[in-house]
């Protein structure tokens, strides 16, 4: 199951309210503001990956450092 929603998180697009919600947020694209914290409990990255598409880094891991993102396992 796993595997599946990997590759179907891969496959489309992320949400298009992440779009607008970084669209009215970021002045840089390359930061996020530190005054805003995000506190989420979803497993998905499509944080991550609408956020590449503002940064233009496509790698997972550099965009989290960018967020500031913490994962708790």
């Amino acid at each position: 199951m796993s595997i599946f929603f990997t590759a179907e998180q891969v496959r489309m697009q992320p949400d298009y309210r992440y779009d607008s919600f970084f669209a009215s947020i970021l002045n840089d694209l390359q930061s996020f503001p530190e005054n805003i914290k995000i506190l989420s409990w979803n497993y998905d990255l499509q944080f991550e990956i609408s956020f590449a598409e503002y940064s233009g880094i496509h790698e997972i891991k550099n965009n989290q450092f960018i967020l500031n993102i913490m994962s708790v396992h």
